[in-house]
């Protein structure tokens, strides 16, 4: 059983540490959880773990695989860690009927456990190792040690606490890959100009930014958590000299200067609703970087790119979710 907790939403085999828009993450170190187990298909893992979090209280998603008699893994659904609150278990079973085809009837599997939250906040550590994103990049866990094996290679050391982004999501992989293809052939002049990180989670793509060569960083995310655990990584990778991160929202960033490239891991809705706001903050031909979009929100993430005046849109996939980069309208940003 693969045990990482959460998102976007969320890891490779588990949804990572928290939700990708980071709306729900909480200290569960402060309270009693339960565990909830769902039945479902391994196919609409994906699409249910991201409905499953509108459940406010919700805490973390889990793959869940169990072991068979001839010791075969078998996919037996998720697993959902929750704060202990009848009200938001009650909410979550309402959530699945109003979802087409499940009921709590039907895919509660057993009674709620009640566990400690030492119990999943931390063993899920385990299953978390150093990880090797292109032949540059290679993220490793502050609690591991790792060696570079060439002299060009760049290891980003992270504990992402509660916060989403340990690069073994694959909206998170997504972003550091096309991030680095993106920057290849850009000119000093233009990696002097200001980077936009919104949901920056564990701010690892802010700082693969800055180790990239990017000198004007802002990171921001809601998550008070986040912006904690980010700014930790940013001194364990030394570029704070470079990234600057803070709980402010999208709105209340000034529009002036704007950015040269906007970067956002957050789900398919939450860049939709935020696209007006995103277009008066991006320099003109500016670079929108955007992943956290399932194959279903894609046909209208692009329209709405269009509509909005939006050029040179490209996508690409690994496994459910795909990533968008596209140029900003050649218009007055004012007039978005």
């Amino acid at each position: 059983m693969t045990a990482v907790p959460a998102l976007p939403p969320t890891a490779s085999q588990a949804f990572e540490s928290s939700n990708p828009s980071g709306n729900n993450s909480g200290n569960a170190a402060a309270t009693t959880v339960l565990e909830v187990s769902i039945a479902c298909q391994a196919e609409q893992a994906d699409g249910l773990g991201e409905m499953l979090w509108a459940v406010e209280g919700l805490l973390a998603i889990t793959e869940d695989y169990r072991v068979d008699a001839e010791g075969v893994e078998q996919w037996n659904g998720l697993r959902v860690i929750i704060v202990h609150s009848a009200e938001v278990l009650q909410n979550l079973a309402s959530l699945l009927e109003t979802l087409p085809g499940f009921s709590p009837a039907n895919h509660f599997l057993g009674e709620p456990k009640q566990i400690q939250p030492a119990d999943w906040a931390e063993s899920w550590k385990q299953f978390w190792h150093v990880q090797h994103i292109t032949n540059r990049l290679t993220i490793c866990p502050s609690w591991e040690e790792y060696t570079p094996t060439t002299p060009t290679e760049t290891v980003l050391k992270l504990d992402p606490g509660s916060a989403f982004g340990t690069g073994t999501h694959e909206t998170t992989r997504l972003m550091l890959r096309w991030l680095e293809d993106l920057t290849q052939g850009v000119s000093l002049e233009e990696l002097n100009g200001p980077v936009l990180d919104l949901g920056t989670g564990s701010g690892i793509l802010a700082i693969d930014a800055a180790k990239l060569g990017w000198r004007s960083i802002t990171a921001i995310d809601i998550d008070p958590l986040a912006v904690t655990t980010a700014q930790e990584n940013l001194t364990a990778n030394q570029v704070s000299e470079h990234i600057t991160v803070s709980a402010q929202p999208l709105e209340a960033l000034p529009v002036e200067p704007p950015y040269r490239l906007i970067l956002a891991n957050i789900l398919a809705p939450v860049i939709m609703a935020l696209l007006p706001e995103i277009t008066r903050r991006l320099a003109l031909e500016g670079t929108l970087l955007a992943s956290g979009i399932i194959a279903s929100a894609l046909p209208e993430l692009q329209q709405a790119l269009r509509e909005a005046g939006y050029t040179q849109l490209e996508h690409r996939q690994e496994g459910p979710w795909f990533a968008i980069k596209a140029t900003a309208p050649l218009v007055s940003r004012n007039a978005s």
